[in-house]
């Protein structure tokens, strides 16, 4: 007895019902079966469509992410191009406002001699506490950040703690910040002629005093106190009649003559104001002084007086 076995499959195995079905399948095609010369072709929306529905639809989320995502790239392109290109002139010069200011400088006021060129009156050093409006902080709470992320105080708790360090009521430097708001960057003068450990406390405080300057100035020391006040005069900070008659000429803190010596050579012994271009940080303090940026201020002449001061002494 003879065994025949099917071409292709080894003795022993007999091929699944399946397997020939699809051979079978397969060899009908080949030869034309029903449909006389068709191919079967099996392609990618067949196979889109045999998919299960959930399937079909994370492609459809995947695609509308994607489109969402190349949407935001090309907002954020846009706006980067209008802030640098279009409006990036205008935001660097508001950049500069801010962070460059011209100050003047005072000039030395002339010193006083009598004709035995005896020292009468003189400038020394003194300290002042300043307020410059611009830089006070905004005065709701919590509303202005640092560059370093750290709340600043409100400009009612920077009054209320510099009042107390200088003893001083806080209504009456809110008075005084009020009445200059016409010139925001124009430092408002506090107090003048403060301690040296007040003005050393007031600066260890800067961080949590935003706008608050301590600054240091001459002042008029007459050597000989009152014998000669009545011939010398005195000088004290410009009133605003003052400043108004002659605004191009004096600033805001400016000490003026206001009677004798002082008044009447007022002239010759103030002197000329130098300017000066500083760059600030947040907080207004100055940075550094930019070089090429300075007019030197020219000081006031000395006097020397015909008066004796040993005959005053005797007399």
């Amino acid at each position: 007895m003879r065994l025949g076995f099917a071409p292709g499959f080894a003795p022993g195995f007999a091929p699944a019902q399946g397997a020939l079905e699809a051979g079978h399948r397969f060899a009908t095609a080949r030869r034309g079966g029903p449909e006389q010369g068709s191919h079967m072709v099996y392609t990618a929306d067949d196979a889109e469509l045999d998919s299960p529905p959930e399937i079909r639809l994370s492609k459809w989320r995947l695609a509308g992410f994607r489109a969402l995502i190349i949407l935001a790239f090309a907002l954020l392109t846009a706006q980067l191009w209008r802030l640098q290109v279009v409006q990036g002139e205008s935001y660097r010069q508001q950049a500069d406002y801010n962070r460059l200011r011209v100050v003047s400088v005072p000039a030395s006021r002339g010193i006083i001699y009598d004709r035995q060129r005896t020292l009468l009156a003189r400038n020394i050093p003194s300290f002042t506490i300043s307020i410059v409006p611009a830089d006070l902080p905004s005065s709701r709470v919590g509303s202005t950040a640092s560059p370093t992320g750290t709340i600043l105080p409100t400009d009612d708790e920077v009054y209320g703690r510099l009042a107390s360090l200088l003893q001083m009521e806080k209504g009456q430097i809110k008075s005084l910040v009020d009445s200059s708001r016409g010139a925001p960057f124009q430092p408002v003068v506090i107090r003048g002629n403060v301690e040296r450990d007040t003005a050393f406390i007031v600066e260890e405080e800067q961080p949590s005093l935003p706008g608050v300057l301590v600054q240091t100035e001459a002042v008029r020391q007459y050597l000989e106190g009152p014998l000669l006040a009545h011939i010398l005069g005195y000088v004290n900070r410009i009133s605003a009649e003052e400043y108004a008659a002659q605004p191009d000429r004096y600033g805001l803190n400016d000490n003026v003559g206001k009677t004798g010596v002082e008044l009447t050579y007022e002239e010759e012994l103030r002197g000329t104001r130098g300017k000066k271009q500083i760059e600030v940080d947040a907080a207004g303090r100055e940075v550094r002084v930019l070089p090429g940026a300075i007019i030197s201020p020219t000081a006031g002449h000395n006097l020397i007086l015909s008066l004796d001061l040993g005959l005053q002494r005797k007399a």
